[in-house]
């Protein structure tokens, strides 16, 4: 490195550089929120896109989204069996 490399150019430089690569910030979520949206009467509540509800009664309504999972389980396991002997016989643990 040279003494350039700390100039008052290259330090515009890099933070030019740097302005142009950087994507803009996203708009905080907090600000999409209407100042007046409804509120339940409880201390704890969560947005759920059109008011605040009530954490209570968030938690009880079904889920927007679920998995569909296989009836039977894809990872079988097989038992893990003693190392066989030369003689053809198997270890003593099973």
């Amino acid at each position: 490195m040279s003494q350039a490399d700390y100039s008052r150019e290259a330090f515009r430089r890099l933070r030019e550089k740097r302005a142009v690569e950087q994507p803009p910030a996203q708009q905080s979520l907090l600000a999409q929120i209407p100042v007046d949206a409804e509120m339940d009467d409880d201390t704890i509540t969560v947005w759920n896109g059109v008011k605040f509800e009530a954490y209570d009664k968030w938690l009880a309504k079904r889920p927007v989204a679920t998995e569909d999972r296989p009836d039977t389980p894809t990872n079988k396991i097989e038992p893990k069996r003693a190392p066989v002997e030369e003689s053809g016989q198997e270890g003593l643990w099973e």
